[in-house]
């Protein structure tokens, strides 16, 4: 077989396998972007550059559309106790005596609305909440 076939099927095979991941990374960014537009909040990593799933405190973010389409949100530490996936893990919020001191003014009276949408979205099985006081 000669050397230029060879070389051609490899970078046949290079684009390929580039272009499947390419089409991946778009279909789960283009349903979590739906998600969003569909539930009007999300749960979100600060620093993706981490990995999502590793061991250890990260910081995420509560964010939800409002009406004209703006988005608005606070951080909070998600802490995970294990790796692999799906991942057990900690969410530490303020408790219901801080909640309206430390979250924005929007957020002051919805504590229970806003910790039942992130342990929607963490996973209930999986997640549990550890109330700072």
């Amino acid at each position: 077989m000669p050397l230029k076939l060879i070389l051609t099927a490899i970078a046949f095979g290079i684009f390929g396998v580039l272009a499947s991941i390419g089409g991946l990374v778009s279909y789960w960014r283009f349903v979590d972007w739906l998600d969003f537009r569909r539930r009007g909040y999300r749960i979100r990593l600060l620093h993706p550059q981490t990995w999502r799933w590793q061991p250890g405190p990260q910081s995420w973010a509560y964010e939800e559309r409002e009406a004209n389409g703006n988005i608005r949100g606070f951080a909070f530490v998600r802490h995970f106790v294990s790796g692999g996936y799906p991942a057990k893990s900690v969410i530490r919020f303020p408790g219901p005596d801080a909640w309206s001191a430390e979250v924005p003014a929007w957020a002051g009276e919805r504590r229970e609305q806003i910790v039942e949408r992130v342990l929607d979205v963490a996973g209930r099985a999986t997640t549990r909440l550890d109330d700072a006081a």
